[in-house]
């Protein structure tokens, strides 16, 4: 797999994966990007750490295939001819949005949901309007998605059905979350964590609770997103979950960086950085030197910053990460860049750039090319500003 093709899948789990699909290129919202603050031309959304977002983000893979409900269609499946046909009809759209066919599915499962709604088989109906929902949400089409998943919130309350309530809501949530409309956001995920606590549902809950922090530190209550993280990081030391015991640090430490409680911010980043370690998670060990090196870049220690930015952007190289790539690349930019060192500064621009292009992402190109073009004017090269412009 290509580089951008790599970077384009990775941009799509997060949409279903967790996901969202939605974002390509690295100063997308759900596509974090760790920099320095006051290095940034224009304000960027600001996020938990990438890794929070990838491994906790949304639904789990096999969650976004039809489940539930969905499996009590398949259970009660019966000689009845119509019933055989929906069956075979869901199968296939299954099969094709496993293989990343959306519009295939889509077909297939709005016959399937055609026979159900004729047979009366509600379950059915459910699953299939949960799977609809999916696809349009890969598609990033959010208002046909919240159609179908609310149609799915209905059948789910219809029947009492407590686990597929919670999933519909969560989907909900979601789908907001990729508006940016963050108060409907916890709204929803606020519902889907009460109903995972009462069934029980242990890793509903820690993905929720993670969302629920990502969402308030969009809307930059901190404070509040702090008290999901911890609550992320006691059930994860409850688990024995030590990558989600890492998410947690990391996101409380972004956290109390961003209300300026940077030597707790780094003890929390320098304990995830510990646990990457000892799992031998690679590109978690590369985010916490990413978040290291984004914290001392804001006490202005440019020279320790730098030193763990080239571990991050060395381990980034190693397992084939464009975004933690760029991100590294960026930030090293930006550090040279404030040493008034603008040699090397433009010298990571241009890397970042390359990396921007391979991933076919517009908005980092424009945002690499207005770094180059300033640090040209530093340069006093201002044949290469007109080019760049």
């Amino acid at each position: 797999m290509g580089r951008a093709a790599k970077y384009l899948a990775w941009a799509g789990a997060g949409i279903l994966l967790t996901i969202a699909a939605e974002k390509p290129g690295f100063s997308q919202e759900i596509q974090p990007v760790i920099e320095l603050p006051e290095f940034s031309e224009e304000p960027r959304d600001l996020n938990p750490p990438q890794l929070t977002l990838l491994d906790l983000e949304l639904m789990e893979p096999e969650q976004m295939t039809p489940g539930g409900l969905a499996t009590k269609a398949q259970e009660t499946a019966q000689a009845n001819p119509g019933q055989t046909e929906a069956d075979r009809l869901f199968q296939q759209g299954t099969q094709q949005f496993q293989a990343s066919q959306f519009q295939a599915a889509i077909a297939f499962w709005q016959q399937a949901l055609e026979i159900y709604r004729e047979i009366g088989d509600r379950a059915g109906e459910a699953a299939t309007l949960e799977s609809l929902g999916n696809a349009h949400f890969a598609l990033s089409d959010y208002e046909q998605a919240i159609s179908f998943y609310e149609q799915y919130l209905a059948i789910a309350r219809e029947l009492d059905n407590r686990v597929d309530e919670g999933r519909a809501l969560e989907s909900l949530g979601s789908v907001y979350r990729n508006l940016w409309q963050y108060e409907q956001t916890i709204d929803f995920y606020g519902q889907s964590l009460a109903i995972a606590r009462e069934t029980g549902d242990r890793v509903s809950e820690r993905r929720l609770l993670n969302n629920l922090g990502v969402a308030h530190s969009n809307l930059r209550q901190f404070e509040q997103a702090i008290d999901f993280y911890k609550q992320l990081l006691v059930l994860a030391q409850e688990l024995g979950n030590r990558t989600d015991e890492g998410v947690a640090l990391s996101s409380l430490g972004q956290a109390y960086s961003m209300l300026g409680d940077d030597e707790r911010a780094i003890a929390l980043h320098e304990q995830a950085l510990a646990i990457s370690r000892e799992t031998g998670d690679r590109f978690a060990e590369g985010m916490a030197l990413s978040n290291l090196g984004s914290v001392y870049g804001k006490l202005n220690q440019y020279e320790q910053a730098i030193e763990l930015y080239k571990q991050a952007l060395a381990i980034a190289r190693e397992i084939d990460d464009p975004v933690g790539e760029g991100i590294a690349l960026e930030n090293l930019g930006d550090l040279y860049s404030r040493l008034g060192r603008y040699q090397q500064a433009l010298e990571f621009y241009q890397q970042y750039l390359a990396i921007a292009q391979d991933a076919d992402s517009q908005a980092d190109e424009i945002h690499a090319l207005r770094k180059l073009a300033t640090t040209y004017i530093f340069l006093n090269q201002y044949e290469q500003v007109i080019e760049v412009y």
